[in-house]
């Protein structure tokens, strides 16, 4: 599923020897799951992370032979469904889907009612995807040296829309801003999907886009993708450069989705969990749908997601404080 050179990228490691649990969690583990469980998701219903996580429950259920329900607790830039699911039991019978923004960004950003690293233990990755920067098929520019030589002409005059702050797509216009010295205005929107809406309007100027929202307009020639934001070109767009490739190698980042489990859960229960998300991840028709969705499936130890939730913790901060990111 991923190559080498990915897996170095990212700072993630192949998979490891598994744990072992105290001969109590070890029986509670024999008999887990004896009832349904629940997945919580802090995003509304029919977004991209819905989807991904309605396909993995349905594969981790078809696995252990009982219900995986998705219980959408979306709010607060995902706060209010990550609170909810650190006051669930540490049973194992409910664990939580994250994704870079609630897990990373947010709390750099704003007090938030949790904690990651008191209140969760990892589990594993469930995928990763870049962004693209899209513009308006209507302007004239073809490409993205013409686009960033337009906005330099008119300094501050250019806005990029993203799904809130403290998305993965308002970090990367101020990343782009720092590195290209355009300092277009961010406008936020309740949600990705809104941002590009209001660019097919011609409202805003551009829009750094998860990847699934943003294809079916790319295809139907309603928006022009200048640029990938991952390492990599992406594959459902071959002919678009990343911006590394542009003389931008600061410019990468990517989205990232995890899965976590309530601090305190037994370890032999965290592992099953563990195992089955993986197992579930390399089902081909799981990997398929994955992929439609712009999403390439990952998997890791726990403690390799611990360390690539740092190490992203640690480039957000510094960029938040060099370019002065207010809280809301």
């Amino acid at each position: 599923m991923t190559s080498r050179r990915q897996l170095l990228q990212f700072g993630i490691g192949a998979l490891a020897g598994l744990a072992h649990g105290h001969p109590r969690a070890g029986q509670a583990a024999g008999r887990y799951p004896e009832r349904l469980v629940r997945l919580i998701v802090p995003y509304p219903a029919g977004g991209s992370s819905d989807l991904m996580c309605r396909v993995l429950a349905q594969t981790m259920g078809k696995l252990w032979q009982q219900q995986v329900i998705i219980e959408n607790h979306d709010g607060a830039a995902g706060a209010i469904g990550i609170e909810l699911a650190a006051r669930q039991p540490a049973d194992g019978y409910s664990f939580l889907f994250g994704n870079l923004a609630p897990v990373v960004i947010n709390p750099l950003l704003q007090k938030v009612p949790y904690d990651m690293q008191r209140d969760f233990e990892p589990l594993t990755l469930v995928g990763t995807g870049p962004n693209v920067l899209v513009i308006n098929s209507a302007r004239p520019e073809k490409n993205l040296d013409e686009f960033l030589a337009a906005a330099k002409a008119r300094p501050g005059t250019m806005s990029f829309g993203s799904g809130g702050h403290g998305s993965l797509a308002h970090l990367f216009g101020e990343m782009m801003n720092q590195a290209t010295h355009i300092e277009a205005a961010h406008i936020a929107y309740r949600g990705g999907g809104a941002s590009v809406n209001d660019l097919l309007g011609s409202h805003i100027d551009m829009v750094i886009a998860q990847t699934l929202p943003a294809m079916p307009h790319i295809r139907a020639g309603r928006l022009r993708p200048l640029a990938v934001t991952g390492p990599e070109r992406f594959k459902w767009l071959p002919e678009v450069p990343t911006f590394a490739e542009k003389g931008l190698p600061e410019l990468v980042a990517i989205d990232s989705w995890g899965l976590y489990v309530r601090a305190g859960t037994p370890p032999e229960i965290s592992r099953r969990l563990h195992d089955t998300a993986v197992q579930a991840l390399a089902d081909p028709g799981l990997v398929e749908k994955f992929d439609e969705m712009g999403v390439e499936t990952r998997t890791c130890q726990p403690q390799e997601l611990a360390r690539f939730n740092q190490a992203e913790t640690d480039k957000y901060r510094k960029l938040i404080h060099e370019r002065n990111i207010q809280p809301t």
